[in-house]
């Protein structure tokens, strides 16, 4: 089973420092935030399952990618409030701790859901400078390449691909994407369009494969 649970009206009690295994409670926090005509804060938290990789490899699985994707996508679309008036997502390293989640394809996982499902993105990074560097350069590159989902989906596929055949590769999975395109444009003067709708079209079932990978605003932030 997967899960997608959204809960309204939450209350912080409590201030921390670090993350992770540096996760550390830092005294009472007299919550500020506004409240709505119910009383309830306007606050919302999603908590959405993450499957536990003990190989890195398996991950990049179709079967398992499209299960990470439809529970991202559940959880950030909304069918009673308009995109124009519902808050960004403030997101990060979403089951990438002791669950052994890849940063890279996990960030790649939430962009496209929040595409699809229209939702402005906080992503938070906690102190990982390169990971804020290297979404910042995919998602540029994805915008003005103007890909649609089904296309990041088949470049994903690629990149399993190229995990099989070269098991030790240092490349991510956005490396790899921006190397291809790259390797592309160098060989044909102008990058090449990914030929992966049709097969997309069979492997998502929640997501149009044509949507666009716009997200309307987009902000990085390396906080801990």
């Amino acid at each position: 089973m997967m899960y997608s649970v959204s809960s309204a009206g939450v209350e912080r009690y409590s201030n921390y420092t670090g993350y992770s295994d540096t996760f550390r409670w830092a005294g009472n926090h007299n919550d500020k935030t506004q409240r709505d005509s119910w009383g309830r804060h306007l606050t919302e938290v999603l908590a959405i399952d993450a499957v536990r990789f003990q190989r890195s490899f398996n991950q990049f699985r179709p079967g398992l990618i499209q299960r990470e994707l439809n529970k991202a996508y559940c959880g950030f679309l909304s069918e009673t409030t308009s995109p124009a008036h519902l808050p960004a997502v403030a997101t990060g390293n979403w089951g990438c701790g002791a669950f052994g989640g890849d940063l890279h394809l996990k960030g790649l996982i939430q962009l496209m859901a929040a595409a699809h499902s229209k939702r402005d993105v906080l992503y938070i990074t906690f102190g990982n400078q390169k990971l804020c560097n290297d979404l910042a350069h995919i998602h540029q590159f994805l915008q003005d390449s103007e890909l649609a989902v089904g296309d990041l989906w088949g470049l994903i596929l690629q990149y399993r691909t190229h995990l099989m055949q070269n098991p030790r590769t240092s490349l991510t999975v956005c490396d790899f994407i921006l190397q291809l395109f790259d390797t592309d444009s160098q060989e044909q003067n102008t990058p090449s369009s990914p030929t992966s709708r049709e097969a997309s079209n069979e492997q998502l079932n929640r997501i149009d494969s044509l949507q666009t990978l716009e997200i309307p605003k987009f902000s990085l932030d390396t906080s801990n």
